[in-house]
């Protein structure tokens, strides 16, 4: 009966070996898997701020293109304008047509501004094809 014992106790030493040896070998790819995952997290967002941060730069870099573009048209309209009445009137006119345009732009900002902005930033960061 005792060799029967000592074959038990060696047979569950081995078990006991090998199952921890899988415990550990299981530990370590979890810990493996959980570097991975970090560090897909990482490049995902390093992806989607390049795509965000360039976007602003971008809309920067036209608005002041832009802002350019309509002084000097302003300064036209204005040049237009003073054929037809004095210096003064042709400045109030354009001064009025910004008054109206800021005052259309800020009743329609959220389908003008805000809206777009918030699209494009869900897209950025819920969407998986970017």
């Amino acid at each position: 009966m005792e060799g029967c014992s000592l074959v038990g106790n060696f047979i569950s030493a081995i078990m006991n070996e090998n199952l921890s040896q899988q415990i550990q070998s299981l530990i370590r790819q979890g810990k493996r898997y959980l570097t991975l995952q970090i560090n897909y997290g990482k490049l995902t967002l390093a992806e989607k701020l390049t795509i965000l941060l360039s976007g602003v730069l971008l809309v920067m870099i036209c608005l002041t293109l832009s802002a350019f573009a309509i002084g000097f048209l302003a300064f036209a309209l204005v040049d237009a304008l003073k054929e037809s009445m004095s210096s003064v009137g042709a400045y109030s006119v354009v001064a009025a047509i910004f008054v109206v345009l800021t005052v259309v732009v800020y009743f329609c900002r959220k389908a003008l501004i805000i809206n777009p902005i918030a699209r494009f930033v869900s897209k950025l960061f819920f969407d998986k094809k970017l």
